[in-house]
């Protein structure tokens, strides 16, 4: 048996439908469908670490689109258990130190300290598994070391090139190295493998608005086939961002005002972020507090 795998037959087969849907999910119907498969993978083999990994990438997707504070708190605390668990029963298993630090321990509770020596673990156990490249990447961008991101998710790419999941890695990491016209080739690649993906409209609208090409980005957030680029808070930032670059600061002011009303303070960063590109500091660091605030009200012990 592998490190972190299962003896269980019935339990691997519902590993691999849930790990067949990962790679492609992104709406809350696709990972809630991701779940569902890792949860019964888990209850037909309780210490089945690589299904309880999978439960913490499912329920990352459903963390970031949780619209009430109570339930991001419940999926937060499920993932904390699910990661602690797997890292418990199979610690030379480098996927599930990555899914400790990067969703749990980073993405969830904001523990930058923490999550640093659960990567280097997943690197060093790890070095030749696509999705621990890729989220060791994604990690050493948010620490401002760009070329060591784009070339560890470029080897990620190498091993495993038919992921839609790590084409997006990319394109992201792209977009925050600040190289827009790379990301728009990147977006294009995983469009190939993935056509109408929300997460492409979202870095694709980005990066025509970082190019100066606002009017490209208005395109996209007002075309009839919006709904299925952009989630729907995703496209009220799109017009908030637009419009305001367009000189139409009452339709931008609309846009926000939608997203809040919809949304409440669950969506604090992107307030922050629309009042920082408006160049209200004041707005913009108030809801700034409010986002780290939440993000941390539970911290790890």
């Amino acid at each position: 048996m592998e490190i972190g795998g299962t003896t269980n037959a019935q339990a691997y087969d519902a590993y691999l439908r849930g790990l067949q849907r990962l790679p492609s999910a992104d709406t809350e119907n696709e990972f809630r469908g991701v779940l569902q498969a890792a949860n019964s993978a888990v209850a037909l083999d309780p210490n089945y670490a690589a299904a309880l990994v999978l439960q913490v990438n499912a329920l990352w997707g459903l963390y970031a689109g949780a619209g009430d504070s109570g339930e991001r708190d419940r999926i937060r605390e499920l993932a904390r258990n699910a990661a602690e668990r797997a890292v418990t029963l199979a610690p030379k298993f480098g996927e599930a130190h990555i899914a400790l630090a990067r969703i749990v321990r980073l993405g969830m509770y904001l523990d930058v300290g923490g999550a640093l020596p659960e990567m280097e673990s997943a690197i060093a156990l790890a070095p030749g598994n696509a999705a621990v490249q890729s989220y060791y990447g994604s990690f050493q961008g948010l620490l401002g070391q760009q070329e060591v991101a784009l070339a560890a998710i470029r080897r990620a790419i190498a091993l495993d090139p038919q992921n839609y999941r790590l084409r997006v890695r990319f394109m992201s990491s792209l977009y925050f190295a600040r190289r827009f016209g790379q990301a728009l080739a990147a977006a294009d690649e995983a469009t190939a493998l993935k056509p109408n993906s929300h997460e492409v409209g979202l870095y694709t609208y980005g990066s025509f608005l970082a190019l100066g090409q606002p009017e490209k980005a208005r395109l996209l957030c007002e075309s009839p086939l919006a709904p299925m680029l952009l989630d729907e808070d995703n496209r009220y930032e799109c017009f908030a961002f637009v419009y305001h670059r367009l000189g139409h600061p009452g339709e931008a002011r609309k846009a926000l005002q939608n997203l809040m009303s919809k949304y409440g303070e669950t969506r604090a960063f992107s307030y922050a972020e629309i009042y920082s590109q408006w160049g209200d500091s004041a707005a913009a660091l108030r809801w700034l507090s409010t986002a780290v605030r939440a993000a941390t009200q539970r911290p790890l012990s």
